[in-house]
């Protein structure tokens, strides 16, 4: 009898320690369970985009870095031991892709445009060759695409 006693202390005081306080419990109650997913570190200018995964940080107010300085936060994304999930609506253009930035659909992978993912107000992305590119590359691979262009209507007048 005394340990029949001693076995239902014990499984209460371990129930105890399970359950969640009201200081601690999940976001949906009790029953919810914890999710193993975390929101993905920020990075990028000013720490307004998202890490994609461990080389692709992106953001409405600069579309995507991939490989460039401003991923180099993501890389810690590797040393945590619960993943992370970007923010951002589903889109196809990518296989389990996430809207990350305007036009911008990416998974751990790759990015690709998708109009799923267009955001009424903001200037859309020209190419998927941009997306790798920094601030500064991409201004400057625009500038040179405007000269030529420039050029190309100069050349054809009489």
């Amino acid at each position: 009898m005394a340990c029949l006693c001693w076995a239902l202390l014990l499984v209460l005081w371990v129930q105890g320690c399970l359950s969640c306080l009201v200081s601690d419990c999940p976001e949906g109650g009790k029953r919810s369970g914890y999710s193993s997913l975390r929101q993905c570190h920020s990075c990028g200018p000013d720490g307004s985009g998202q890490c994609v995964s461990t080389s692709i940080c992106c953001g409405n107010s600069f579309g995507c870095y991939m490989g460039t300085p401003e991923t180099i936060i993501c890389e810690k994304e590797n040393e945590l031991s619960s993943p992370c999930e970007p923010k951002g609506d589903s889109c196809l253009s990518v296989s389990e892709g996430k809207c990350v930035s305007n036009s911008i659909c990416c998974n751990q992978r790759s990015c690709a445009e998708d109009l799923a993912c267009v955001i009424i107000g903001l200037p859309m992305r020209t190419s998927v060759e941009d997306l790798s590119t920094s601030g500064q590359d991409y201004k400057k691979s625009i500038q040179d695409r405007l000269k030529s262009k420039l050029l190309e209507v100069l050349l054809r007048q009489p």
